[in-house]
């Protein structure tokens, strides 16, 4: 499948803070999702319109040599062409992991290296770049992913762009876009250390790409990843990854169902085998049907074929909620393959 040319990235990743916190996994997390953006059965971007901005592993001794500062997230905008002040392509994906702060409900003030409790105007406002991307309508999609704390920090200004939004005459153009924020307003993200491998991971880069990767519930009836079904994902793992570490996160994210994120193809889905037993005493026949249109029929099948020592199998998609119906008895009960634990799931009608 050709690279898909008119989709950017910008993925900034920061752990050498010289005044603040070292952090172990912003960068890490930042190149992961990197190599999902460029992945073919992932974003499948053309890696010309990829680029990553991370710290250096050395840690400089003044925090005025820090890097990367504000220019250099926007030389990288500057180059993919935001300073003609024209579109550029249809979605631009902005990543930012490393330390931040909430100076208010609405936004949040992204800290470069050099920051510290003193200077926290060395930052990137996700407020003042998302006003920069709809006036100017570079993109027609923007999806801000943003794994970094909140903590309080009322009244203090975030910065916008150097360069700012060319005039707009007309018509305004019309921007799409999605933001995912690792924690509620004034709370905190984790990087707890991962069991498997011992390395550290943000909790809510993990969630999100694992949505992003094609998990079975993070995906539509259609097979996609959307920005409503990815929110309802993360939301949940977010709150579990961090309940297994003892800790307590809260994603935020203001929804909007317009974006497509991934597609899969159905086909090539794993589906999940189902042994269907009809109750004693039951006669005629059960009726599967898709639950999101109930006049399709999925299959049928005689109850005297749905039994206990002989199950009536079927493969469904997990993705898909169904309806089961007797209608000799009027009985109907809802299939929901999400809540198998194992397989074949034993489902007694």
């Amino acid at each position: 499948m050709p690279p898909i040319t008119d989709h950017y990235a910008l993925a900034v990743g920061i752990d050498t803070y010289p005044a603040l916190r070292r952090l172990t996994s912003s960068v890490s997390d930042a190149v992961t999702f990197l190599d999902w953006l460029m992945d073919e059965e992932g974003g499948n971007i053309d890696p010309e319109n990829v680029q990553l901005i991370r710290s250096p592993e050395q840690l400089p001794t003044d925090r005025f040599d820090a890097r990367p500062v504000q220019d250099d997230i926007d030389r990288k905008l500057r180059d993919f062409g935001a300073e003609r002040g024209r579109r550029i392509g249809k979605r631009l994906y902005f990543y930012f992991a490393g330390h931040g702060f909430g100076p208010t409900f609405d936004d949040v003030g992204m800290l470069m290296a050099g920051a510290s409790m003193t200077s926290l105007a060395k930052n990137i406002g996700l407020r003042a770049y998302r006003d920069y991307f709809h006036e100017t309508g570079l993109f027609d999609e923007v999806v801000f992913i943003v794994d970094c704390c909140r903590d309080n920090a009322r009244g203090q200004p975030t910065s916008e762009p150097e360069f700012g939004a060319a005039a707009v005459t007309g018509r305004a153009p019309r921007v799409v876009d999605f933001v995912v924020l690792a924690a509620a307003y004034g709370e905190k993200a984790f990087a707890p250390v991962s069991v498997i491998d011992g390395e550290r991971r943000g909790i809510l880069t993990k969630a999100v790409l694992e949505a992003l990767r094609g998990n079975p519930r993070a995906l539509d009836a259609k097979g996609r990843v959307t920005a409503a079904t990815l929110t309802v994902y993360v939301k949940e793992r977010v709150k579990s990854l961090a309940e297994d570490d003892k800790l307590k996160q809260d994603p935020e994210i203001p929804q909007n169902p317009d974006v497509v994120l991934y597609q899969v193809d159905l086909g090539k889905l794993k589906k999940l085998r189902v042994h269907i037993i009809a109750s004693p005493g039951l006669t005629g026949e059960l009726i599967i049907r898709d639950a999101r249109d109930l006049t399709a029929i999925v299959d049928r099948c005689d109850v005297a074929k749905a039994q206990e020592a002989d199950p009536w199998v079927k493969d469904l998609l997990p993705i898909t909620r169904y309806e089961v119906e007797n209608p000799d008895s009027d009985k109907v009960v809802v299939l929901d393959p999400a809540k198998a634990k194992e397989e074949p799931y034993v489902f007694r009608f």
